[in-house]
């Protein structure tokens, strides 16, 4: 699936997104298509495209939102393009690079730009806005808040990449079971990231988020959109998981 807005969508995607339109050389090895929800109710869509090439994976991402947050418009279109490697067993982060297009009240629209130094171990994480611009480091054991991944949950911090954030985080295990045959864990993440997150073998197959206003931001898998599936409160409403 091309990164192109459909040609009704009156907000423009990023010029980010029409780079990474035809970013592979080949076909992508992998395909995660998520519906996203606001507050129980259809609100977009967020497809990845996943190459791997030995220990390194390359994640495209293109997120669709068209919805309303009390009388405001919520919309907004992003794109991202990650570089992982997996090392010692275990994936890290390599570099990002986003841009995001919103009409969401109050909140600049960034691109942000995340690499590892090697030669220090630290995070670099810069930032542009009209309103802003920025360049911090942060500790090794930093990520973004990007979840597809299970590492996600292993970080010490995550660095925001729709505004200038950085969220210390603590994750804990809510439980684990079999779901259609695969083992499926479930974490909560507390503090200012406040995340449900569902794991099927590494994979992230449900998301649930607070936002402010009273706001609940899920994301499905495709395949999990319209099962009841009440293992691990797979199929609870975002709300009641945060109260």
């Amino acid at each position: 699936q091309g990164i192109v807005a459909p040609v009704d969508a009156e907000l423009a995607w990023p010029d980010l997104c029409a780079r990474l339109d035809g970013a592979g050389e080949r076909q992508p090895d992998e395909v995660r298509r998520y519906r996203i929800l606001l507050n129980d109710e259809p609100a977009g869509q967020e497809v990845f495209r996943f190459w791997r090439e030995g220990a390194r994976i390359r994640v495209l991402v293109d997120t669709s939102l068209e919805a309303d947050v009390l009388i405001f418009s919520a919309d907004l279109r992003h794109c991202r393009d990650e570089r992982w490697q997996e090392e010692a067993g275990a994936l890290e982060l390599v570099e990002l690079e986003s841009a995001t297009h919103s009409a969401v009240p109050f909140r600049p629209d960034y691109e942000i730009h995340i690499e590892r130094d090697r030669a220090r171990g630290d995070m670099v994480y810069r930032g542009a806005s009209d309103a802003d611009s920025f360049e911090e480091r942060h500790p090794a054991n930093t990520g973004a808040t990007t979840p597809w991944s299970v590492r996600t949950v292993g970080y010490d911090r995550l660095l925001d990449l729709f505004a200038h954030a950085a969220y210390p985080i603590e994750s804990r295990l809510v439980g684990r079971a079999t779901v259609d045959g695969k083992e499926t864990a479930h974490y909560a993440i507390g503090g200012e990231w406040r995340r449900h997150l569902w794991y099927q073998e590494g994979k992230m197959i449900r998301f649930c988020g607070a936002e402010a206003f009273g706001t609940y931001v899920e994301t499905i898998l495709e395949a999990y959109a319209d099962r009841e599936a009440g293992t691990l409160g797979l199929d609870r409403p975002c709300a009641e998981l945060f109260e």
